[in-house]
C-alpha cells in the first residue's frame, strides 16, 4: 500500500514477519497547498503544543514523572483483568520479598514496560 504519505511494508518473514510504516522523502511531491483551512488548522495545533510544552515545563522530574506513570498504568491495567494491588503495594520499596502474586504481575509488567523504555534509545520504533 503506497500513498503519497509513505507505504507499509513487510519485513522479515513466515512467523516473524511483521509490518512497518515508511514515510515517504520530505518534502512531499506534489507540495502541500496551504490553504486558509490548514493554516488555521496548523495555528491551532501550535497553540494546543504551547500549552502542553507550558504544562510539562512545570515537571520537576520526568524520569520520575514517567515512572510513576508506568506503575500506575500498570496498576490500571492489570486491574482491568481482575488483579488486586494497589498502588501502595507497587511502591512498597521492599517488592522484591512481597509474595502477592497479583502484585508480582504488576511487577512484571512494569519491569517490561521499563526496559522497552530504555530499548528505545536503540531500536526502531515501527
Amino acid at each position: 500500500m503506497a500513498n503519497r504519505a509513505g507505504t507499509l511494508r513487510t519485513n522479515l518473514s513466515g512467523e516473524a514477519a511483521y509490518k512497518s510504516y515508511l514515510p515517504a522523502p520530505l518534502p512531499p511531491n506534489p507540495p502541500i497547498e496551504l490553504d486558509t483551512e490548514v493554516v488555521s488548522l496548523l495555528v491551532s495545533a501550535n497553540k494546543q503544543l504551547a500549552v502542553l510544552e507550558g504544562i510539562s515545563s512545570r515537571i520537576p522530574s520526568v524520569n520520575l514523572f514517567v515512572s510513576m506513570y508506568v506503575r500506575k498504568e500498570a496498576l490500571m491495567s492489570s486491574q482491568i483483568e481482575g488483579t488486586q494491588a494497589t498502588l501502595e503495594d507497587v511502591l512498597d520499596p521492599l517488592i522484591d520479598v512481597n509474595a502477592n502474586r497479583d502484585v508480582a504481575e504488576v511487577i512484571n509488567y512494569i519491569k517490561a514496560t521499563e526496559f522497552s523504555i530504555k530499548r528505545l534509545t536503540a531500536l526502531p520504533l515501527c
